[in-house]
């Protein structure tokens, strides 16, 4: 997802949809995500933890609980 505005005004309790992300844009996200870190997500999580808090929060449990099995 790009957005045009420096990472230190970005806010992460504000929604994406307020930064612009779309169903396209969330298919980026999500495909980069699963890039860095191996995660296979859908793409409708982003509706679900739409904030980059409660969006690392998921990925946050997601890593732990893989380490775990």
């Amino acid at each position: 997802m790009h957005v045009s505005r420096p990472v230190q005004e970005l806010d992460a309790t504000v929604p994406f949809t307020e930064y612009g992300l779309d169903s396209v844009a969330a298919l980026h996200l999500y495909g980069d995500i699963e890039d860095a870190f191996g995660f296979s997500l859908d793409p409708t999580l982003a509706w679900e933890y739409p904030t980059v808090a409660e969006l690392a929060g998921f990925l946050a449990t997601e890593s732990a609980g893989s380490l775990t099995h």
